[in-house]
This record gives C-alpha cells, structure tokens and sequence, in this order.
C-alpha cells in the first residue's frame, strides 16, 4: 500500500482503499478504489468487480466524466459512459470485471489467478493516483471559478 493510503477496510460488503486525506469531498465521504466479491453461489448471479467508488457531491459527475480520460484503454475496464443499461452508475463509475468462469476450468478454479487478477485491478488504478488528485484540482478549480462569478 503507497504512504498516506488507509485500508484496506471492510465495509458495506465491500473492501475499500483510498488516501487518508486526498481523495476527501466536502461530505467527509471520500473517493476510494472499491473491491465487490460477490458471492458466486448467490443467487443474483452477479461477479466480482474493482472499481472507483465517488460519494454524492455536487461535483461527481464531472469528476466520472473525467476519470475516462486516465482509465486504461483495456477492454476490462467499463466507464458508466460506456457501459450496459444498469452495470454500473455514477456512484461506481469505473469498473473491472472479475468473472469466476474465467478461472474455472476441468482442474476446478484457479484461486491463484483470481486474486491475482483482483490484485493487478486495485494495483491499475492506485498507480492513477496522481492523475485522479489532478482532476481533483481540476474540477475544484473549476468550481471555485464559476463561484467567484
């Protein structure tokens, strides 16, 4: 985990990580990379995902609309943009899948593999942390422009 992270942490069913101050809104909520292990014998047949979760602050959706602009070009990653009907929303606008059946084979399921591919997902956005402090500035910036006027 880099300096200044807190987590991971448990909480709502989810596993969340985020810096201890950066990443902080106005509603002492913060921005944090999220991991969902959904229960693969549930019966809402659902995957597990890593992701970005943003809080309710008025400025979330230009925040999402510009995380598009440093997510990974990859296929994996879905932005709420680009994504079907009802798989994600501007509370998670960012997502990775992390299907089962892609590490369940003949020999059963690779363990290994999936949380190594949990891992390299968490791993892909904290490495975007500089980028997403800048749009932090970013849309501050801009707020704080069109409040002066």
């Amino acid at each position: 985990m880099p300096d200044g992270w807190r987590g991971p942490y448990e909480e709502a069913h989810y596993v969340w990580l985020h810096p201890k101050k950066n990443w902080m809104v106005p509603s002492k909520d913060s921005v944090a990379v999220v991991v969902s292990l959904a229960d693969p014998l549930g019966d809402d047949e659902q995957d597990s995902w890593v992701g970005l979760y943003i809080p309710s602050w008025k400025l979330r959706e230009r925040f999402a609309e510009l995380l598009r602009t440093i997510m990974p070009k990859a296929k994996e990653w879905k932005h709420v943009a680009n994504s079907e009907p009802g798989e994600t929303t501007v509370e998670f606008p960012v997502f990775r899948w992390i299907r089962y059946a892609d590490f369940s084979g003949r020999d059963g399921f690779d363990i290994t593999s999936f949380f190594q591919a949990i891992s390299e997902a968490v791993s892909e956005l904290v490495q975007r942390e500089s980028a997403i402090n800048q749009i932090f500035d970013k849309v501050r910036g801009a707020n704080a422009t069109s409040a002066s006027k």
